[in-house]
């Protein structure tokens, strides 16, 4: 990894760095033996909009084109740095969380690519592999992303596991919906769950045999809307943050869009319905293990306080459930405000992805 980065003396203290640029990818060959002593480790993380020049829809079905690729690429084989799909822009980044993270002992100036990292207050990573960037664009008050995976990166995870500074080689993420470009009400949590952030039990489901989703934490699931009206029959997708919309295939957005009769706006290319159509707007409904869960009409929503933000009229209504682009592999991709509504858990170690509902589930904020 090194060889393919050019370094330079830089500053890199403790600071706000987003650690949700990534798509997580589990790694089928993973086996551990090693006794686990410590007990979860929780972070808060302040969640910020960056939206300079970017139109959301593009956005996201590049990036959905940008991981297929890496998927069909690398079957049956490890991914390459080079391949990874960091190489996406950070200004492209619509949502990122933030932490506090620590380079060195004390953080300093280095050109070194393996340090000591600090998660935190007390969560150590010895010998993390650090890439240092020549330079980048997009990175305002922060110094850099902390990668969750995918399996050819340096997963910090998996260094935390194998170091056995958590007991379980898993990540939880905590999302909550919100209106305000700038908030701290996400949580990360190495090694295991905070039951203070879900209800009732977490569902988890088997990682798809399905290519290319099974190459990342994908999994099958079906979508109904309302009562009777199919949207998706059970197929493949994934999950992944780095993606602001909940994508799905064109065929299932064309009866989505037929379903709540929205139009595409030319401004902002979301679907955009009326106050009429919203009061008549049905939740939808996902299977997933044979387990439903139930996203609200509020959660199909676009945050309408947010709406200049992306481009949009003030008091228009535009929902958030996309086309993820004419043949995609991939028949959804569960980005950050489908997250934002469920609790979700990355379990490298069993091979399978836990979904539960939040108190936020049936927020009404947007």
């Amino acid at each position: 990894m090194p060889g393919a980065i050019t370094s330079r003396h830089v500053r890199l203290p403790s600071t706000a760095t987003p650690v949700f640029n990534s798509i997580f990818e589990r790694d089928p060959g993973a086996r551990e033996t090693i006794v686990r002593r410590a007990a979860p480790i929780t972070l808060q993380s302040a969640r910020r909009l960056n939206l300079t020049s970017l139109n959301l829809l593009q956005h996201d079905q590049a990036r959905a084109r940008q991981l297929e690729a890496i998927g069909q690429g690398n079957a049956g084989s490890r991914i390459t740095p080079a391949l990874a799909p960091g190489s996406i822009p950070a200004t492209n980044a619509a949502v990122d969380y933030t932490v506090s993270i620590g380079i060195g002992t004390p953080p300093t100036q280095c050109t070194e690519f393996t340090d000591r990292l600090t998660i935190g207050s007390n969560l150590v990573v010895v010998g993390q592999s650090i890439g240092v960037a020549a330079q980048s664009e997009g990175f305002d008050d922060v110094d850099g992303v902390l990668g969750l995976g995918p399996q050819g990166l340096s997963r910090v995870t998996d260094s935390l596991f194998t170091q056995a500074a958590i007991t379980q080689n898993l990540v939880a993420i905590s999302f909550q919906p919100t209106n305000s470009l700038s908030v701290v009400n996400g949580e990360l949590t190495f090694g295991g769950t905070d039951s203070s952030q879900f209800v009732g039990s977490i569902n988890f489901a088997p990682i798809t045999g399905t290519s290319p989703s099974s190459r990342f934490f994908g999994i099958n699931q079906a979508i109904r809307y309302g009562s009777n009206t199919n949207i998706l029959s059970n197929s493949a997708g994934i999950f992944d943050t780095f993606t602001t919309l909940t994508m799905i295939n064109t065929a299932a957005f064309g009866r989505y869009k037929t379903a709540t009769g929205g139009v595409i706006d030319n401004a902002t290319t979301l679907l955009k319905i009326s106050p009429a159509q919203f009061n008549n707007l049905q939740s939808l409904f996902f299977t997933i293990n044979n387990v439903v869960f139930e996203f609200t009409a509020n959660a199909q929503l676009w945050p309408r306080a947010l709406n200049t933000a992306i481009g949009g009229d003030e008091n228009s209504i535009y929902l958030i459930i996309a086309d993820i682009g004419s043949g995609s592999s991939f028949n959804f991709i569960n980005g950050y405000t489908f997250l934002e509504r469920f609790y979700t858990v990355y379990d490298t170690q069993n091979r399978r992805v836990g979904i539960a509902n939040t108190p936020f589930t049936r927020s009404t904020i947007n």
